[in-house]
C-alpha cells in the first residue's frame, strides 16, 4: 500500500529495528545490562558514628536488586557475592540477611554488647546484583560504638552490724559534714558488697580472676584484689541461648557479691574499681574504665549520735540515732551512755536533769526537764 511507501514510515521502522538491535545485543552478552544504572549503595541506618544500643539492626539499601524474585537463601551462609558488608571489631551474633530484592539486614540475636569502641561495618567489594553488575564505588568503612558498663553498689551487708543493730544499719547512711568520704559506703570488717552492672557478665570469670576488682588505698594507692566472689543471694544466672533447644552459650548475670582482701581503716577512703582491660563477657569488648565516677567505701565510722526528726513538738524529747547499735546488756550499757551525756544552757550554764531511754536496738529517746522557748542549750 501506498502509506509503506512515506519516508516518515520508513523512519519508524529503522528506529525500531535499532532499538530491537540493541536490547538483543544486550541481553545476549554475558556482562551486566547496558540500560541499567550504575550499582550504588542509596542509604545506610544508623547513621556513622552511632552508638548502638538495645537490639537495633544495621540496614542497607541498595539502588538495584541482588537478590532474584522468588529466591530463597533459606538460613544458611549467603554466597559470597551476596554478602552486603561483614561487621567488624567485635564479635556480636546475629543475622545478616536479605529482607527485600535489594534491602539487607544485620539483626542482632543479643542487646549490643558493652564496651565495643571500634566496630566497623565494611562492604563488600564482589557484591554483585541479579544483572552482574559490581558496586560501582565501594562505600568507605562505617564507624559505631557501643555503651560502656557501668556498675554501682547496690547493697553492703554485715552479719555483725545486722545483729547489733536488728538490721537497722546501713552502710550508705552518711556521715555529717561534706569532707571528703562523706558519701562513702560504710564497710566493717565482714562486709560484703553487692555490686550491680548495667549489663551482662559471666559471673565465673570474676570468681576465677577476682582481681578483676580491685580495692585502691588512698587516691593514688596501690590496689589490691578483692578477696573472693561470690552470686548474689537474689539473683540466679540465666542462661543465654542464641537458638531455640541450643545449649547455652554463656550464662549471664547482672549482679556479684565480693568480700574485701583487708579491713578498712576508720576515716580512710578507698576506691573500688574494675580493673581496666577486664574481660567480663565473651561478646563485650575489654573494659574501658570508670565513666561515671567511682566507688568510694571507708571503714567504720567514729561513734556518733545524729538526731533523727522529733515526733512531739510540744516536748523536749529527742530522739538519737546510734547507728551501729550498742553492745552488751541494755540497762547497763544505757546507765553508763546516759552519765556520759550532760544537757546545758548556754546563757545561764545551768545543767538540766534528763532521762535516756532505749526504744528499739539503734534509737534513743532523750527526755530534758527544765528546757525553755527561746533559750540555747548545748
Amino acid at each position: 500500500p501506498s502509506t509503506l511507501s512515506t519516508p516518515r514510515h520508513s523512519t519508524d521502522v529503522m528506529l525500531l529495528w535499532l532499538l530491537n538491535f540493541v536490547i538483543t545485543a544486550a541481553l545476549a552478552q554475558d556482562g551486566p545490562i547496558a540500560l541499567e544504572p550504575l550499582f550504588k549503595l542509596v542509604s545506610f541506618t544508623p547513621e556513622d558514628g552511632t552508638l548502638l544500643q538495645d537490639r537495633q539492626a544495621l540496614t542497607a539499601v541498595f539502588n538495584l536488586a541482588v537478590l532474584p524474585l522468588g529466591a530463597d537463601l533459606g538460613d544458611g551462609l549467603l554466597p559470597e557475592e551476596m554478602v552486603p558488608f561483614v561487621l567488624e571489631g567485635g564479635r556480636v551474633p546475629g543475622t545478616t540477611r536479605w529482607v527485600s530484592s535489594s534491602i539487607a539486614r544485620f539483626d542482632p540475636a543479643v542487646d549490643w554488647p558493652k564496651d565495643l569502641e571500634a566496630l566497623k561495618v565494611v562492604f563488600n567489594p564482589r557484591l554483585q546484583s541479579v544483572s552482574g553488575k559490581l558496586l560501582d564505588s565501594v562505600p568507605p568503612a562505617l564507624r559505631f560504638s557501643t555503651e560502656p558498663l557501668l556498675y554501682m553498689v547496690q547493697k553492703v551487708t554485715s552479719p555483725q552490724l545486722g545483729e547489733l543493730t536488728g538490721d537497722r544499719w546501713s552502710a550508705s547512711l552518711k556521715a555529717g559534714g561534706r569532707g571528703p568520704g562523706s558519701a562513702a559506703q560504710e564497710c566493717p570488717s565482714d562486709a560484703r558488697i553487692q555490686l550491680g552492672f548495667g549489663g551482662p557478665i559471666v559471673l565465673e570469670r570474676f570468681v576465677a580472676d577476682p582481681g578483676m576488682l580491685e580495692v585502691v588505698s588512698g587516691s593514688h594507692g596501690s590496689a589490691t584484689p578483692v578477696r573472693q566472689v561470690h552470686p548474689c543471694p537474689s539473683e540466679k544466672p540465666r542462661p543465654l541461648r542464641l537458638e531455640p533447644g541450643e545449649a547455652p552459650a554463656v550464662n549471664e548475670s547482672t549482679c556479684l557479691e565480693l568480700e574485701l582482701p583487708f579491713a578498712l581503716a576508720m576515716g580512710e577512703v578507698y576506691t573500688l574499681r574494675m580493673r581496666i582491660g577486664a574481660r567480663y563477657h565473651p561478646f563485650a569488648g575489654s573494659f574501658g574504665g570508670d565513666r561515671d565516677g567511682t566507688i568510694q567505701l571507708t571503714g567504720l565510722r567514729p561513734f556518733r549520735f545524729d538526731f533523727l526528726p522529733r515526733r512531739h513538738c510540744s516536748r523536749a524529747r529527742f530522739r538519737l540515732l546510734c547507728r551501729h547499735g550498742l553492745q552488751g546488756p541494755a540497762s547497763e550499757t544505757l546507765a553508763r551512755l546516759s552519765r556520759a551525756i550532760s544537757v546545758y544552757d548556754v546563757t545561764t550554764g545551768q545543767a538540766l536533769q534528763h532521762k535516756l531511754d532505749l526504744s528499739d536496738q539503734v534509737t534513743l529517746e532523750l527526755d530534758v526537764d527544765g528546757m525553755k522557748a527561746d533559750h540555747r542549750y548545748l
